[in-house]
C-alpha cells in the first residue's frame, strides 16, 4: 500500500528495509475521498498522519473575507500533515480537488512511538518535512515577486520535475486535473489573468493544452521564462547517518 510514499522518501534518504517493514506493520488504513472533501480542517486536533497514494490534494487558507490561496500541491507518495506528530492543531485545510484521491492513514501516536525507536526512519520523515518547507519558501518568492506568467510557468515546471522524478522535466504530457481557477489560487492571479497566461505560454511554444493536460514543448524555454532552478526540491539523497 505505501508503495509510492517509500518512494518518495527513497529519492532522499536511506530507509533499511526493517523500517520499511516497521512502518508498513503500523496499521494504515486505506481510504478513498471524494472530490473536494476536506482531509484535514483548519483548527481540529487531527488524530491520524496521513498519507496520498493516488490522485492530487492541496493545502490551502481561507481568508476572512473568503479568498482562497493554496499552498502547495500534493501528489502521490507525499505526507499530508507530518507536522501534526508535533503540532497539535492544523492551521491550514488539506482538500481534495475535483477527482477523488486514495491515502493511507496512521494514528499519529503509533507513528510517534515507532519513529522514537528508529533513528534513520525519523531523520527521513524530518528531512521529508524541511523539504516541504523548502517548497513553501519558494511558493512564497513565487507569488509575492514574480509576475504572473512566471508564476504560472514556475508551478508548471514544479509539477513536471515532481511527476517524472527528473530535474530536466519530461517531454511527456503532464496531467493537470486543476481548474483554471485553483492555478490562479496557487499562483495568486485571477482566473481571466491565468486563462491570459497559459494562452501566451501556448502561443509562445513553451507548451501546449488539451483538457486537463500540458505538454511542455520546449523545457529550456519554459526554465528561462519560469526563472525556475530546482535546488529547492533537494532531489539528492542524504548521506546516511552513523
Amino acid at each position: 500500500m505505501l508503495e509510492p510514499f517509500f518512494a518518495r522518501l527513497a529519492q532522499h534518504s536511506s530507509v533499511c528495509p526493517a523500517d520499511i517493514a516497521s512502518l508498513s506493520a503500523l496499521g494504515w488504513e486505506k481510504l478513498t475521498i471524494e472530490p473536494h472533501v476536506t482531509i484535514v480542517r483548519e483548527g481540529e486536533v487531527p488524530q491520524f498522519c496521513y498519507v496520498l497514494l493516488q490522485g492530487w490534494t492541496v493545502r490551502q487558507k481561507i481568508t476572512g473575507e473568503g479568498a482562497r490561496q493554496i499552498l502547495a500541491l500534493q501528489h502521490p507518495g507525499d505526507a499530508l500533515n507530518l507536522q501534526h506528530l508535533m503540532l497539535h492543531r492544523a492551521d491550514h485545510n488539506v482538500q481534495t480537488l475535483s477527482t477523488s484521491a486514495v491515502v493511507a492513514r496512521v494514528s499519529r501516536t503509533a507513528l510517534w512511538n515507532l519513529l522514537e525507536q528508529s533513528p534513520q526512519l525519523a531523520f527521513a520523515l524530518w528531512r521529508d518535512s524541511l523539504i516541504d518547507a523548502s517548497i513553501s519558501r519558494e511558493w512564497v518568492v513565487n507569488v509575492g515577486r514574480r509576475r504572473g506568467r512566471t508564476r504560472v510557468a514556475h508551478l508548471l515546471c514544479e509539477i513536471a520535475v515532481r511527476q517524472h522524478g527528473s530535474e530536466s522535466g519530461s517531454p511527456s504530457k503532464l496531467h493537470l486535473p486543476l481548474t483554471q481557477e485553483q492555478l490562479g489560487d496557487a499562483a495568486g492571479l485571477t482566473p481571466v489573468h491565468t486563462n491570459r497566461v497559459l494562452r501566451v505560454l501556448d502561443q509562445s511554444g513553451a507548451v501546449s493544452r488539451e483538457r486537463d493536460h500540458v505538454q511542455i514543448e520546449d523545457w529550456d524555454q519554459m526554465v528561462t521564462i519560469a526563472d525556475f532552478d530546482p535546488t529547492y526540491l533537494h532531489m539528492e539523497r542524504a548521506p546516511v547517518l552513523s
